[in-house]
């Protein structure tokens, strides 16, 4: 999978869940807010963009959280928490995308 296929979705998690993103937010909905509050329109529109088209792929996928990690650098373990990938990149769409 080429990373270029979802540079703002790339740019999002991996600016706003890397490894230490729980001591810089407290919690995954708190760097979801992070972004929102500190993001263009135009940056918010291209990832929930980008999420319309990885939902589906991520639901039918082997190992979706070595996408997530890999391919989309996000450093959050959504299983962690009780989600999975398809699951919380739902819940992320919910609150990036419907402001």
């Amino acid at each position: 999978m080429n990373v270029n296929n979802y540079p703002a979705l790339e740019q999002f998690l991996g600016a706003y869940f890397h490894q230490d993103f729980m001591l810089d937010s407290g919690s995954p909905d708190g760097a979801i807010a992070e972004f929102v509050q500190g993001s263009s329109a135009d940056t918010i529109h291209e990832v929930c963009s980008e999420l319309q088209q990885v939902i589906p792929m991520v639901e039918k996928m082997k190992d979706p959280e070595e996408f997530l990690h890999r391919t989309l650098w996000c450093d959050y373990l959504p299983s962690a928490d009780g989600w999975t990938v398809a699951g919380w990149l739902k819940h992320v769409q919910q609150k990036v995308c419907s402001g």
